[in-house]
C-alpha cells in the first residue's frame, strides 16, 4: 500500500484509486496469516474502510459504488481464508497419507 501511494502525484494532487492494492492486501492477509491476524486484519480493513467512508455516510449518500466495494472485500476476505483453509486440510492430508 505504501508504494501504491508512491504513485500519488505532488504536482497534479491526483491520488491514485487505492481499490486494487487495497483488495489484494485483505485477500493476502486472510490467506496467507493465521486465524487470529487474519480476523485482526479483516476487522482493521472494516475500520480503516468505515474511516474513509465516513464523510459520506454522515452526510447521507452513500454511493453504490462503495456497497459494491465493501461486498467485494468482504468477499476476498472470505476467499482467503478459504483458500487457507483449503491449504491447511491439504497439508494435514498428505501427511497422513504419508504415514500410510
Amino acid at each position: 500500500m505504501v508504494g501504491f501511494y508512491a504513485l500519488y502525484d505532488l504536482a497534479g494532487q491526483v491520488h491514485p484509486d487505492p481499490f486494487l492494492p487495497f483488495l489484494l492486501a485483505i485477500y493476502s492477509v486472510a490467506a496467507y496469516a493465521d486465524r487470529r491476524p487474519a480476523v485482526i486484519g479483516g476487522v482493521l480493513a472494516a475500520a480503516a474502510i468505515l474511516a474513509i467512508d465516513a464523510p459520506a455516510m454522515l452526510a447521507g449518500a452513500i454511493p453504490p459504488n462503495d456497497v459494491y466495494g465493501w461486498f467485494l472485500y468482504a468477499l476476498a476476505w472470505v476467499l482467503g481464508r478459504m483458500l487457507r483453509r483449503r491449504q491447511e486440510l491439504a497439508a494435514a492430508l498428505q501427511d497422513r497419507a504419508a504415514l500410510l
